[in-house]
């Protein structure tokens, strides 16, 4: 008996301890960091080899590029500049070529899923939680497939959002006036990159201060230097927008907006698309989910 009561003691004892001490780190297990970066280099390096193999024919938005590239500008119609301007970079190195246009895109790409994975590690953690939300953007079909067959702006702003989000994060928890000008120079840069980034840093603003635990952050003296150097970095081309409005809204009757009907019918119609279509981006990934865990 005098056993069974020392044994259980025991027990409880390690099973106190173990609280105080918090759970058991996750292992770095496999595959690591450097794995998972050398698979996406291998990934996005064989998508540029069967780009440039596969048709020298530029498709649509690859073709706008080559013509848009030739001069800069601080604008050239309904979309923003920045893509232009780096493609323009790129094609400074070798000249304009489909491999020029498929070697960006592809470290964009690139670049996504690794600040994808080092935000979903800083914010858990966890190595393991940092794969799967790097893994997860290859069951998003605007990632996984259209960003290959014929996707720019959008390809950037979704960079530019991964590096907005890992910005917002460390600006909240180390609060360093480092990350409040990083923030900034994110938030100017995604605006560039496409104008519905907007959409992404208000929510960003509203669910910061709608917690308790970070409100503070957006209250912050600091947070007016971020806006400053977003509104600094995005001024010329919204000057640009102002005098050529007309090439600025060259694109709207893609939206099959009528004049004679009401503004309230027509709201409700665009929301009932934009869930549809947000419920179809996110179905293959959820789906998965569903089956793993």
């Amino acid at each position: 008996m005098l056993k069974i009561i020392t044994s259980d003691s025991q027990k409880a004892s390690r099973t106190a301890e173990g609280a105080r001490r918090g759970p058991e780190p996750a292992l770095p297990g496999w595959p690591t960091a450097r794995n998972l970066t050398l698979f996406l280099l291998a990934c996005y390096g064989l998508h540029v080899a069967i780009r440039v193999a596969l048709s020298p024919s530029a498709d649509l938005d690859e073709s706008e590029q080559l013509l848009l590239s030739q001069t800069l500008g601080w604008g050239y119609g309904p979309q923003p500049p920045l893509y232009t301007w780096i493609q323009a970079a790129v094609f400074s190195i070798n000249g304009p070529s489909i491999a020029g246009l498929a070697l960006f895109k592809n470290l964009l790409l690139l670049g996504t899923a690794l600040v994808i994975y080092w935000t979903g590690r800083l914010m858990t953690g966890r190595h393991d939680y940092g794969l799967a939300a790097a893994f997860s953007l290859f069951f998003l079909p605007q990632f996984c497939w259209e960003s290959q067959r014929d996707l720019t702006h959008s390809v950037l702003a979704s960079g530019v959002s991964a590096a907005t989000l890992l910005c917002w994060w460390q600006t909240h928890k180390t609060g360093r006036l480092g990350w409040y000008v990083a923030l900034g120079l994110c938030a100017g840069l995604g605006l560039l990159s496409k104008y519905n980034f907007a959409l992404l840093f208000v929510s960003l603003f509203i669910a910061t201060l709608s917690l308790r635990e970070t409100r503070a952050m957006v209250l912050d003296r600091r947070m007016l230097l971020s806006l400053a150097i977003m509104s600094v970095l995005i001024t010329p081309n919204a000057l640009w927008l102002w005098q050529h409005q007309g090439l600025a809204l060259a694109t709207t009757t893609k939206f099959d907006i009528q004049a004679g009907h009401w503004r309230f019918t027509t709201g409700l119609a665009a929301l009932k698309e934009m869930l549809q279509t947000a419920a179809a981006f996110v179905a293959p990934l959820a789906v998965f989910y569903l089956l793993l865990f």
